[in-house]
């Protein structure tokens, strides 16, 4: 089975390219190898090569042909991984503004239950059932 030597360089190129860009969105900068591969496509003197040759060429830079996945995908550590505001932060974020605050604490209020609503409320919730647990009298 034979490929074209562009086809082969394309392919390449743009999972580099993708590797690259998805590597340096997690602080990591490092440069694919285009130039190399730039010139090792130059080197190559026909139209066409075979698909031997053509994997063992992407298998120089750790890439592999998948017919399940058409992306690239990168491993982010767990640490470098994009996190939520900490509850912190959003006690932070309410103490800078008096409007948020002031809506937050009417919010709390009209939640706050009575223990006799929170008992009505468990007991109604046991009697329909499914609850893992019987209802004491």
């Amino acid at each position: 089975v034979t490929v074209t030597k562009n086809d082969t360089f394309t392919f390449l190129q743009n999972r580099l390219q993708e590797r690259f860009k998805k590597k340096s969105k997690h602080g990591t900068k490092i440069l694919p190898d285009l130039q190399d591969l730039e010139s090792e496509h130059l080197e190559y003197s026909g139209s066409t090569m075979s698909w031997g040759k053509a994997l063992k060429w992407m298998e120089k830079y750790q890439l592999r042909p998948e017919p399940t996945s058409a992306r690239e995908t990168v491993h982010i550590p767990l640490m470098e991984r994009s996190r939520g505001t900490t509850y912190e932060e959003k006690i932070e974020a309410l103490s800078k503004s008096k409007k948020r605050q002031q809506k937050y604490e009417e919010n709390v209020i009209k939640k706050r239950k009575t223990a006799e609503e929170d008992s009505a409320f468990y007991t109604h919730m046991a009697k329909q059932g499914g609850a893992g647990f019987e209802l004491e009298d």
